[in-house]
């Protein structure tokens, strides 16, 4: 019952979403950008979503790293101020419990991100948990909350490059509440795409143009 209401609070965000989408979008597309990294994880207390696997209960987890990938939609051509995007997140985690099982799981969840200057503050909210990269779905994860914040340095118009550190809170139906919290920090690259010359312009001069990450170009 928890995972069908889940699935329809999905669906609901989704369609309603859409429908705001609809009716802001402008004449010409909205800026959009892609991003892709590498973390270095930690848990705290990660037994419940190790036992939802199926393995060994654990209070602690090694040689943990995490692959994020994120597409957002910018809702504003312009660079100043405060800005807000809507993404869709992938986040791929591995490492080794203190049990000595390995594991995995990626989530993908949708977020709402607000970005000023070169900070960007995020959340997440999914039950689409998967246990491999086959896609192998873990029915027993209620909910997963994300949370991350960036910081950007700008190299050009089209690309930044970033720190981020993220937090995911796990729930499950049978094992209660954790890792509370899955801890990630680590690097990334955005690519931006969809600026108009007149956007790009502005996003220069705002933003700034580092090549690399020194000076402004000229």
């Amino acid at each position: 019952m928890k995972s069908f209401l889940s699935l329809r609070f999905l669906r609901s965000s989704a369609l309603s979403l859409f429908l705001v989408l609809a009716a802001i979008r402008p004449a010409h597309a909205l800026p959009y950008y892609f991003e892709f990294g590498g973390t270095l994880a930690s848990a705290t207390d990660p037994s419940p979503l190790l036992q939802s696997q199926g393995k060994a209960a654990s209070t602690t987890t090694t040689g943990s790293f995490g692959v994020p990938m994120t597409f957002g939609l910018q809702l504003q051509e312009r660079s100043r101020g405060l800005l807000v995007a809507v993404a869709l997140q992938h986040r791929f985690v591995s490492g080794t419990s203190g049990a000595g099982d390995s594991f995995t799981y990626m989530t993908t969840s949708p977020e709402l991100r607000f970005e000023f200057w070169k900070l960007t503050l995020g959340v997440g909210y999914t039950n689409l948990v998967w246990d491999s990269l086959g896609f192998k779905r873990n029915a027993d994860i209620a909910s997963v909350i994300t949370y991350e914040a960036q910081f950007l340095f700008p190299i050009t118009v089209e690309i930044d490059f970033g720190l981020q550190a993220s937090r995911q809170i796990f729930k499950t139906n049978t094992y209660g509440t954790g890792p509370n919290p899955a801890t990630e920090y680590g690097a990334f690259f955005r690519l931006n795409f969809g600026f108009t010359e007149a956007g790009s312009t502005e996003r220069r001069k705002y933003k700034g143009w580092r090549y690399p990450l020194g000076s402004p170009l000229n």
